[in-house]
């Protein structure tokens, strides 16, 4: 009656090693293939953030005005046509003045001078532009937080 168990015949234990191999090596290349995804990943995001100067120093340059109307948090400040630095905030002081904090990366700030002289353009067509002027680049470089006392709003 009962029968003793008898071992699976040859060919059945072949083709269960045969079906689990390459589940193990198609296991091992997911792995390897998300590990390489997340490592481009990771590169490529530092990659960006270091193209954008995220990691660069920067200077730090207070302007003091009246009106800000149409600056913006972001909009580049120019020099000679060619943007040195990015208006970070912009806030309301005590004395009702407008401060408006611009970083310079510290690569660019050497076209500042303390002779510099800061324009808020306002055409008639087009944007606000928010530019610097210097006069004199042998003049001794503009200290880091430091606060121009020409600022000129032009129309």
């Amino acid at each position: 009656m009962d029968q003793p168990s008898q071992p699976p015949p040859q060919a059945a234990r072949v083709s269960e090693t045969v079906t689990s191999a390459p589940i193990r090596h198609l296991e091992f290349k997911v792995a390897l293939l998300l590990a390489i995804t997340l490592v481009l990943s990771g590169a490529f995001a530092a990659y960006v953030l270091y193209a954008r100067g995220v990691f660069d120093s920067t200077q730090k340059v207070i302007l003091v005005t009246d009106d800000s109307e149409g600056v913006n948090v972001g909009m580049p400040l120019t020099f000679a046509g060619f943007s040195i630095g990015r208006v970070r905030t912009i806030e309301l002081a005590d004395d009702a003045k407008v401060r408006i904090l611009v970083d310079v990366p510290t690569r660019n700030a050497h076209w500042l001078k303390v002779s510099t002289v800061f324009v808020i353009e306002k055409p008639l067509i087009g944007g606000v532009r928010v530019r610097a002027v210097t006069g004199q680049l042998d003049d001794p470089p503009l200290p880091n937080g430091f606060v121009p006392c020409s600022i000129v709003v032009s129309l």
